[in-house]
């Protein structure tokens, strides 16, 4: 009971201190203590705009006024990191599993001479500032599912009903309804809406019972 309490307590403190970083639209949160929200190079809280009921358990990172736009009942799971410094829409009923990393940014420019040069800078330099990189905007679309460990590339789009495999490094667009994997990540499964629903597991076929598949 006094866990529980105490675990109330910690997530409206994480809530009040994200709600001083970014828009929140709606009014069903759910923010710990690994959810943060990081703002630098002249980015505000207008830069990043949250729909309803999301969890976030992530890191969001926003850079020089780049845009992160999270969709309504999405979820950022424990130790992903959204690193922006254009922008990434992520659409609605989203979910990222834990220590997904989505960037619209290569970090560091690929020239042999800047990144020399970089390597000699504090941390703090201006030098390591995302937007000296390339960089390009990333959308994924509503209901897609991102595995653990993945990480999704500048420029890339991820359309509806998707599924990306564990580990996965997605550097090229994903259609609607397809399931992609490996690295780089290709498309292993096409029309992923038409498929039958499974026959194997008791528990699924007793939610269809109840609910059935559309809904």
């Amino acid at each position: 009971m006094l866990r529980a309490i105490i675990k109330r307590i910690v997530y409206k403190l994480c809530l009040l201190k994200a709600r001083k970083k970014a828009t929140f639209l709606g009014k069903c949160y759910k923010v710990n203590l690994t959810g943060k929200i990081m703002l630098s190079d002249g980015s505000t809280s207008n830069d990043i705009i949250l729909g309803d009921h999301i969890c976030l358990y992530g890191q969001l990172t926003s850079q020089n006024k780049g845009k992160i736009v999270i969709g309504d009942y999405t979820a950022i799971g424990r130790n992903c990191e959204i690193r922006c410094v254009e922008s990434i829409k992520i659409g609605h009923h989203t979910v990222l599993a834990k220590e997904v990393i989505v960037t619209d940014n290569n970090t560091h420019p690929t020239s042999v001479i800047y990144r020399k040069l970089w390597a000699e800078q504090d941390e703090h330099s201006e030098m390591h500032l995302w937007k000296y990189s390339s960089h390009k905007a990333v959308i994924i679309g509503d209901n897609v599912w991102i595995g653990e460990r993945s990480r999704i590339c500048k420029g890339v789009t991820i359309g509806n009903n998707c599924v990306i495999g564990a580990n996965s490094v997605v550097t090229k667009d994903v259609p609607d309804n397809c399931i992609a994997a490996g690295n780089p990540a290709k498309v292993v499964k096409t029309d992923i809406d038409k498929l039958a629903d499974p026959t194997d597991c008791v528990t699924f076929n007793e939610f269809i019972r109840q609910y059935g598949s559309y809904f």
